[in-house]
């Protein structure tokens, strides 16, 4: 009995291997709004955007890469904080506390890790953004006006899918 007993819980821990590593968590996380803000939180990897309006690094160790009309507006080496403002691309290379952007017409890809806040405004066809993990084009998901949460790499568990498990009351 207990040697079966064994053999039945092998099965069910392999099963469940398998399962988990079908899940593809990616590391790559696409933002693209007309109007509305995002907040990049203790992030490392690498970032990079298009976009008009106005940014806030906080604390970036690395690489920042400036490209169009964006020019430096404000520096605090003391809290380690530089905003910018104006029309063009930034690419960040490294770790950051923050990375803050509000503006419009954003498209960006984070790569890497980062806590990500998203806040959508209604644009004047009434979309507020999107947001998709990977090569997951088909799975795009929206960017709300009342804010949401999101990680990067992508955490599972925010998005769970319901498992069919047969017995009382199925079919």
């Amino acid at each position: 009995m207990m040697k079966r007993l064994a053999i039945l819980l092998a099965c069910v821990c392999v099963s469940a291997l398998s399962a988990a590593q079908k899940a593809v968590v990616s590391d790559v996380l696409h933002l693209k709004t007309t109007i509305g803000s995002f907040k990049l939180i203790n992030g490392e990897g690498m970032t990079t955007f298009t976009f008009e309006g106005t940014v806030l690094l906080i604390d970036v160790v690395g690489d920042v890469k400036i490209e169009g009309t964006v020019k430096k507006e404000f520096e605090d080496p003391k809290l380690k904080r530089k905003a910018y403002f104006g029309k063009g691309k930034m690419t960040i290379t490294g770790k950051w506390r923050g990375v803050q952007w509000f503006g419009s017409n954003m498209v960006g890809v984070v790569k890497g890790k980062a806590t990500v806040r998203l806040q959508g405004e209604f644009d004047k066809d009434l979309n507020t953004g999107e947001y998709w993990y990977g090569d997951k084009v088909n799975n795009k998901l929206p960017w709300y006006s009342t804010g949401i949460t999101v990680a990067c790499p992508e955490d599972l568990r925010m998005n769970p899918q319901p498992t069919r498990r047969g017995g009382y009351g199925g079919g």
